[in-house]
């Protein structure tokens, strides 16, 4: 008579229920990086009961949450978020004083961004080895935008990501060549399927 109400309450106890695991077998992030992992996913899917765990929270404080094992892993699957992601959903990041959340949303109201590099945030950049100053690129192409998304999300680099909830190329964004290349520099086929794989391993493993 016990095991149908134990049933029903880790339904309940499971922030991010999403599968047929109807256990009572919860488990919680034991370290930074699976928290992390769980929040950057919430914050993609708009999971709005671990957006409002993170709130409060100091740096580098994990909030005592529960989830069964598969929910976290159908949860985090890269190929979901990168789906959800290629939809130009707005991401916003719990985590974010307010402060900082708006100054860092405010070029999203204009039509286009302002003329400085997205990567390292200036305007002008000073090139040692031709003692010059590096030339800003407007992006242009579709795939340097894509090529761009795919590094953001695999670095799960959320100020990024929330540049690209607009299109680069009608948002107009620049770039430096060199920083550009620098944040891309592991975007390959190889290096997508072993941020896949680590993915995987991560939602096996899930605490």
């Amino acid at each position: 008579m016990m095991q149908p109400s134990a049933r029903k309450r880790a339904r309940i106890d499971c922030i991010i229920h999403c599968s047929d695991d109807d256990s009572d077998a919860l488990v919680s992030p034991q370290d930074l990086d699976s928290w992390n992992t769980l929040l950057r996913a919430a914050e993609i899917r708009q999971h709005d009961p671990v957006l409002e765990a993170a709130k409060g929270l100091e740096e580098g404080g994990i909030p005592h949450i529960h989830y069964h094992r598969k929910c976290r892993s159908l949860f985090t699957m890269k190929k979901s978020l990168d789906s959800i992601l290629a939809k130009g959903v707005k991401i916003e990041s719990a985590s974010v004083d307010p402060r900082r959340r708006a100054s860092r949303d405010a070029p999203s109201t204009s039509r286009v961004y302002a003329k400085v590099c997205l990567f390292c945030e200036k305007s002008s950049k000073y090139m040692k080895a031709a003692k010059t100053r590096e030339p800003l690129i407007q992006c242009v192409e579709l795939r340097a935008d894509e090529k761009i998304r795919r590094a953001a999300t695999r670095k799960l680099n959320q100020r990024i990501l929330g540049l690209l909830s607009r299109d680069l190329v009608a948002a107009e964004g620049h770039y430096h060549k060199s920083c550009y290349k620098l944040f891309t520099k592991d975007d390959s086929p190889a290096a997508a399927r072993s941020g896949a794989g680590e993915n995987q391993e991560e939602s096996k493993g899930a605490r």
